[in-house]
Formats: C-alpha cells, structure tokens, sequence
C-alpha cells in the first residue's frame, strides 16, 4: 500500500496539470493572456509562500549560504523570466486552438530538452533523434484537417505556432532549474519564480496602460491590447467569473501538484514518474472532450497517440540513463 500512494499522487499531479488546461481556456472568456498568467502566478507565490513558512516551522533547515541564497534569487529570476513567456505564449495560443492540442504540442518540450542540451556541450543519443522524426510526424498530423482522402491538408495556425514556440521555452526553462536547483532552495526557487512571472506581467499590464493613456499610445495595437488586459483585470465581474479557473491552476496546478509531486517522485522508480507524468498530454485531451466539447479527426487522433508513444519511450530511456524526468510544463 504504501508503494502505491506516490504513484497515486503522481497520477493525481498529473491529470491536475492536464485538466489544467481546460481551466486556462475558461478563464480566456473573462480575463486576457497577460493578465490570466499574472493573477495565477501571483496566486501560486502566495500559497507556495505559506508552505514554505510551514516546512520551515515544522523542519529543521540548515541556514542558507550566501552562494545558494545567491543561486536561489538569480535562478528564481531567470526561471520565472522562462516560466513567465512560455505560459503567456501558450494561453494567447489558447485563444487560437483547443486546450487537447495545446496539451500535446506542449509536450514537445520534452524532446527540445536533450536537443538544446547539445549546444551545451551534451550530445543527443540516437533515440532523440529517432523520436523527434516521428514527433515531426505526429505535429503534422495533429495539424492536420480532414482526412487521409483529397480532402487532407496542413492548417498551422496561430495557435499551434505559438504553442510550439511555448513548448521551446519551456525547455529553456527546464534547462534553467536544471541548472540552478541543485545549488538552490527548490521550494524557495519556486517561489521567487512565480513571484517573478506576477512582477513582469504587472508591469507590462499596467506600465503599457499608463504609458498609452500618457502619450495616445491607443492606436497601436500592442498599447491597444494592454489596455484592454488592464480594463478586463479591473472589473469585479470578470474577475468573480475567471476566479474559478485562477484559482484551479494558481493553486492546484502552480503550488498543490508542484507539492505532491516533490513528494511522489523521489519515492516512485523513475521510469514509472516518467511514464505517469506523459499522461499528462492525456488528460488534457480527455478533459478537453469532456468539458469543451473538443472534436478531433481519426488523422489528429492517431498523430497524438503517436506523439504520446514518442515522449513515453524517451522518457523511460532517458531514466534508465539514469537523466531525472523534467518537470513538467503546464
């Protein structure tokens, strides 16, 4: 019994990060990108706030060197840099796709992982390569509309594109912790990240809205859009109406999963946290058909079963390569 709690919390974290983003997609009808992204990560700092208050009172911690206090601040300032364009990245694109394809394209950061790795010195293994052929497969028939007859063709929208670049800032990201953690306070770093992502949105909420009402910035259509972020932000309508969706994924997906899932995966065999965390992509298709009524071709269907086989299989050799499973996107 006891071996099966951490797979069960893992499993839980992972159809939280997944149906998370169903409530991404909810929240895009009352609030936009920019402020959606901010109000979550200010949420999630604020409860990863009160737990780290919590392991602190309730664990003895060895007194921070000046070296990790400085490695926590810096890393939890270039993460959230990292953290904060790839999620604004992926809620505009959610107002162009559905929440299953957003869930499958953003799983391809796992595979630009150990392909940015090799401009560091690391140099891919075969199967990468072999998996990101049939992952360029898999986008383009998750991309695709119609069906295998005439009627087949290639739609990259908006969407998918931005999507995709989200998934290659993720990686960045990951790479960032990967570089940080081990001479960091993890949950410390967590923080300062979301904390960080709250800050910057902010300020090109608000400083975009006074600098376009100060010089008649309006016209403009980035000015224009900032604007409208601030207008959305600052109506108690919108904000009792998105409140539900910010506070799923501020606080189940941003500081409970991230809880449960520093507590799961060291006690879970690596290859299995790995497989578990693939089913992210999973959930997310599945909640997006149940709760937005999301319809796919048999095409885009079977790309993102293939796709899902491909990050299985990568993951599972990359444990047994003994490389930890990167934290997950959502």
């Amino acid at each position: 019994m006891s071996k099966l709690i951490p797979v069960l919390l893992m499993l839980i974290t992972t159809f939280i990060w997944g149906s998370a983003f169903v409530a991404q997609k909810w929240g895009m009808d009352s609030l936009g990108p920019l402020g959606f992204t901010l109000s979550r990560s200010l949420l999630g700092s604020v409860f990863l706030s009160f737990v780290l208050l919590i392991r602190n009172r309730i664990k003895e911690i060895a007194p921070s060197t000046p070296a990790k206090k400085r490695a926590t601040v810096l890393g939890g300032f270039v993460c959230g840099c990292c953290l904060f364009l790839a999620s604004t990245l992926q809620q505009i694109g959610l107002c162009h796709t559905t929440p299953s394809v957003s869930g499958f394209l953003t799983t391809l950061y796992i595979l630009a992982v150990p392909i940015l790795q090799m401009f560091l010195g690391q140099k891919p293994r075969l199967y990468i390569w072999i998996g990101s052929l049939f992952a360029i497969v898999a986008l383009f028939l998750i991309c695709s509309t119609g069906s295998a007859g005439t009627d087949f063709r290639l739609q990259f929208g908006r969407g998918e594109i931005l999507t995709i670049l989200c998934a290659l800032v993720f990686a960045f990201q990951i790479l960032s912790i990967d570089h940080f953690a081990p001479r960091s306070d993890v949950l410390a770093l967590n923080v300062i990240q979301l904390l960080t992502g709250a800050v910057i949105g902010a300020i090109l909420c608000f400083g975009g809205y006074f600098l376009s009402k100060i010089f008649g910035l309006s016209s403009y259509p980035v000015f224009s859009a900032l604007e409208n972020e601030v207008t959305l932000l600052a109506s108690p309508e919108n904000l009792k109406n998105a409140l539900g969706a910010v506070l799923y994924c501020g606080i189940l997906s941003s500081g409970i999963a991230y809880t449960l899932q520093s507590y799961a995966q060291c006690r879970c065999p690596a290859a299995l946290a790995a497989i578990l965390m693939s089913f992210e992509s999973v959930f997310a298709l599945t909640c997006g058909w149940l709760f937005c009524h999301d319809r796919m071709t048999r095409l885009q269907l079977l790309g993102c079963l293939l796709l899902f086989i491909v990050i299985v299989f990568t993951q599972v050799l990359d444990t047994r390569r003994n490389t930890p499973a990167p934290t997950t996107a959502a």
